[in-house]
């Protein structure tokens, strides 16, 4: 099993471990290799949004203050010899 189909098996995991209280959360989290951080990480997201919380998400930077503008861009794509 991949480990895309591992992980979404721990978020389904979770999903319903948060549905259904009274267990260990130490005993959960050591069963399914994961942190006691991360366990309260994504069942916060599961209380807040629901099952979408889990789906992955990206973790591309929202902005990048050190980026080239667009137009230094262009200007030096423009000049290059192809």
């Amino acid at each position: 099993m991949g480990q895309e189909a591992v992980a979404m098996g721990v978020r389904a995991a979770i999903a319903a471990a948060v549905e259904t209280p009274g267990g260990s959360v130490s005993e959960f989290c050591e069963a399914a290799g994961i942190s006691r951080q991360t366990y309260y990480r994504l069942r916060k997201r599961v209380l807040e949004e629901g099952p979408e919380g889990l789906l992955p998400r990206s973790r591309r930077p929202a902005r990048s203050p050190n980026r080239t503008l667009v137009e230094v861009e262009d200007a030096v794509t423009s000049h290059r010899v192809v």
